[in-house]
This record gives C-alpha cells, sequence and structure tokens, in this order.
C-alpha cells in the first residue's frame, strides 16, 4: 500500500472538515390522519397548554382534541352554574375557534343556526361553559358567526360573513359590533360565484399591534381593521386571495392565507399597509381546506375538514380526516447574497414594475404631502377619508434594499369613480388635486367616498339533501358551498 506524502495527508485532513452540504433531505410535511366519522371539522386551533389541535364539527356541536399522532378525544361539555343550558342543539355548526391561553379558554363561533360566541374553561377532557352570548344581529341581513379571534386582553373578534361586519365581545361576554365600514362592500363581487354569499371570513390579531387582519372571501381582500375604533383600511397586495378562508400569524411576523385552492404565506414591514407574497402553494381542494393555525415551534397546519362533502348530507359519512403541515419553500426573506434579489425583492421588484404607471403622493422632508398632514388634512378624517376608504398603493423600492415604502393612492371620489390628480405639491404651492387641503386650510371639495354597493350573504343555513332529520345546518364554511341556500329571519 502507498505511503501518503505529508501533503496529500494534510489536504485528506482538510476535506474531512470541510463543510460538505448537508445530504440529507428536508423534513416532510407532518401529517395528522384522524378517524371520526361524520365529524367534518371546519375550524381548527392549537392549545399549547394541552399540546394539542383542538377541532369543531359541521353537526351536532361537539368538541375534540387531536394529538400530533392522531388520537381523538372528544371533549365533555360540563355542567355550569346555569342550569338552562345541557348541550347545543343538534343542527348547532362549530366554525372559528381561537384559544385565549393566558386565561386557559376556548373560543368558539357557534351557529345555533343564530350566531353565538360560547366562551369554555379548557380542562384536560371537558370544557365548563363559561358564556354563550347571542350576537347582534338585524332583520335585514343574514348573519353567520365565522372566524374568530382573541387579543392579550381577552376580548375577542367575530366575523360576521353574512352582514360583512365585526363583532367585539369582551372578557365577560358583552357583545357589540366594532366595524361595519362601507369598503367591507366597495369592492364588486360576482354573483354568479358559487361562493358570492360569503363576506369576511378569517380574522386574526397582531399582537401588539393593535389591529386586526381580515380576509374576505367573495372578494380576495385583505383589511387592516383598528381594534379599537374599528377603522378599516385595504391591505395592498399584489394579488387577490380567491377565495381566502382562514388566517394566522406566525411569530416571525409571517401571516399564513388558505383558501380551497391555495396558501399564502405573506410578509409585510410597514405594518400592513402593503405586503408581498413570499411563496404560494396548491392545496387539495378535495378535502375543503378551511382553516389555519399555528402549532408548537411556528409549524403553520391547515385542516382537511370535507365540509362541503358533509354539507351535501352524504349517505356514506366520512370517517377519515386530515390535519397538514404546511411549509413554505422559501427559508430566507431577507439574506445579504452580493446585492442580488431574492424571493422577497422579486415579488417587490415585480409588484413596483406593475404599479410605475400608477401616480402616487410625494412625501419629503422639504415639503409635506396633504395625505399626510394631520392637523389640517381632511384626508385623515377617519370617517370621510378618500386615502382611508380607498385602496392604498405600496410601491416597492429597488430590488436592491428591503425597505418597503408605502404611498397613498391619489383620493378617489367614488361619486363619479373618476380618479383624481395626484397629490403632488407644485412650486407655487398648490395642491392641485380637489380632494385635498391647501395651505390655507380650504377644503375644496369633501372627501366623502359613497359606497353604495351591498355584499351580503345569501343564505345562513342550508338545507342537506338526504338527510332532513338532522335539519338545517348553517354553512360551515365560506369556502364552501351548499346545494340549496335559504335566508334565515334573525
Amino acid at each position: 500500500m502507498p505511503r501518503l506524502s505529508i501533503q496529500s495527508f494534510s489536504l485528506l485532513i482538510l476535506l474531512l472538515l470541510s463543510p460538505f452540504p448537508n445530504p440529507t433531505h428536508a423534513r416532510d410535511p407532518h401529517i395528522i390522519k384522524f378517524k371520526s366519522p361524520g365529524l367534518y371539522p371546519e375550524g381548527i386551533t392549537w392549545d399549547p397548554s394541552g399540546q394539542h389541535f383542538i377541532v369543531g364539527s359541521l353537526r351536532g356541536g361537539t368538541f375534540h382534541s387531536i394529538s400530533d399522532a392522531g388520537v381523538v378525544e372528544t371533549l365533555t361539555l360540563s355542567l355550569t352554574l346555569d342550569s338552562s343550558f345541557s348541550g347545543f342543539p343538534e343542527n348547532t355548526t362549530i366554525l372559528g375557534l381561537a384559544v385565549d391561553h393566558r386565561r386557559n379558554r376556548l373560543l368558539a363561533a357557534v351557529n345555533t343556526p343564530f350566531p353565538h360566541l360560547a366562551s369554555f374553561d379548557l380542562g384536560r377532557s371537558s370544557l365548563r361553559l363559561l358564556f354563550l352570548s347571542p350576537l347582534p344581529t338585524s332583520s335585514d341581513q343574514t348573519a353567520v358567526a365565522n372566524d374568530i379571534t382573541v387579543d392579550a386582553s381577552g376580548e375577542a373578534y367575530v366575523t360576521n360573513s353574512g352582514g360583512n361586519i365585526i363583532w367585539k365581545i369582551d372578557i365577560n361576554g358583552n357583545p357589540s359590533i366594532l366595524s361595519r365600514s362601507p369598503l367591507f362592500s366597495h369592492y364588486p363581487v360576482d354573483h354568479t360565484s358559487p361562493y358570492s354569499y360569503c363576506g369576511l371570513n378569517g380574522v386574526v390579531y397582531v399582537p401588539s399591534k393593535g389591529y386586526l387582519l381580515v380576509v374576505q372571501s367573495n372578494t380576495g381582500k385583505m383589511f387592516k381593521v383598528d381594534a379599537v375604533d374599528g377603522t378599516a383600511r385595504t391591505v395592498n397586495l399584489p394579488e387577490d386571495l380567491t377565495l381566502a378562508d382562514g388566517i394566522a400569524v406566525r411569530d416571525d411576523g409571517v401571516v399564513l392565507v388558505v383558501s380551497m385552492d391555495n396558501a399564502w404565506f405573506l410578509k409585510s414591514d410597514d405594518s400592513w399597509g402593503s405586503g408581498a407574497v413570499i411563496d404560494k402553494i396548491a392545496l387539495d381542494r378535495e378535502g375543503t381546506p378551511s382553516s389555519v393555525t399555528v402549532a408548537g415551534g411556528g409549524r403553520a397546519y391547515v385542516i382537511y375538514g370535507y365540509v362541503q362533502e358533509g354539507m351535501k348530507g352524504n349517505v356514506e359519512e366520512r370517517e377519515w380526516f386530515r390535519i397538514e403541515e404546511m411549509k413554505t419553500r422559501s427559508t430566507k426573506y431577507f439574506p445579504e447574497e452580493n446585492g442580488s434579489r431574492n424571493k422577497f425583492q422579486n415579488h417587490q421588484f415585480i409588484y413596483q414594475q406593475k404599479l410605475e404607471s400608477q401616480p402616487a403622493c410625494e412625501a419629503t422632508n422639504q415639503r409635506k404631502n396633504p395625505c399626510h398632514n394631520e392637523h389640517k388634512n381632511p384626508c385623515h378624517n377617519e370617517h370621510k377619508n378618500p386615502c382611508h376608504n380607498s385602496t392604498l398603493v405600496g410601491t416597492r423600492t429597488p430590488a436592491t434594499t428591503t425597505t418597503l415604502v408605502s404611498t397613498k393612492t391619489p383620493c378617489h371620489n367614488s361619486h363619479s369613480g373618476e380618479h383624481k390628480k395626484p397629490c403632488h405639491n407644485h412650486p407655487s404651492g398648490e395642491h392641485k388635486n380637489p380632494s385635498q387641503n391647501s395651505h390655507s386650510g380650504e377644503h375644496k371639495k369633501p372627501c366623502h367616498n359613497s359606497h353604495s354597493g351591498k355584499c351580503g350573504c345569501g343564505a345562513t343555513h342550508c338545507q342537506k339533501p338526504n338527510h332532513s332529520h338532522h335539519g338545517s345546518t348553517p354553512h360551515a364554511s365560506c369556502g364552501s358551498a351548499a346545494n340549496s341556500c335559504t335566508k334565515a329571519s334573525v
């Protein structure tokens, strides 16, 4: 056997110590299959104290915990001081779920078929009802309590997919209407679509920021809603989130939105005045993906509850369902790679090109944009501000930087549908946009945005053929359609 020279031996040692690429493949997504005949869960949430998922049911008003190994346990409803409550009616549908981990509570959007918020004390294998609050409705609107989120103080927020409003419920169960912004009915709806009846859907509270992010199924829009006064603004995205249903936010700020067809991974660095799609993955439409939750370690999971199948009232009820981890293919959002564009920056660059032809207001240190004049600008009147009641256009910086610069569109006058001139300052100091204040404080034209369009949901509960003995069931998902629907009086 030939001997190695000192140089060859040294080279061999260096090669052995050098960092080779990891030959192992990336971990496969975690898939949890579980058996529960006829369950058809629409909502899902993660219980950090129990280290398991909790799902609801399309029929019967039941709750179940699901372990990461697929073990199903029914959570029994324990008796409360209110002896009048003995359980939910058979035709009750459980939609959105949220865990208030600070108070060890489970919150649920319950339709009996009338909308309620239920609050439970979480036990190991039981739920003790704390309150069941009817949510305010009006006789001229359908009402469906769909998704739910909770803030640090324990206040809950529930979307009404039928009336395009957001309810707010305090920690004691007292409900109110947080927002019925005209912006929710501003965008056109394709009424030939089988999902045109479904408006506001998924909602999530952004921790420590004081606002909600809400998606609308029948328009694909996302709104940023102030959690105190209900003021709403459109989040500027490079594409509509078609048939958007569930929404969640990870600890790193990435927002996940699921529809029946896709999951979007979204990122923003301007507090959601605008956002970019950092990844988009296809989902299994047959399984009716409807809700997303973030579990331990920031891992995102989508529920395949086959809700659309369940609403049809199939003779042979499905037994198996699944919870599936969603993994983004983009692991770095802002890498420093010699000025080259990464995936997130590519979205910035493409979106900037798309918006180049759209005018934007100037905002420099030397000359203030009247849209940013907080003292005299009627555009900062939250009730009459066209800059707040119209889409915000976020133009992005060139691809060599990661900063997003959000600039507002010119003020729109929705009475005529005409776009006015941009808010550029001229050397003379005169503002050409009639919807802006001049330096004199003169308001030349009211900044009212009048939205006459109405986006209503066509159904509160749906009839299930061949299963009339089950009664009628409220529609379980805005991403799902029913065979035949009737409008309920509320």
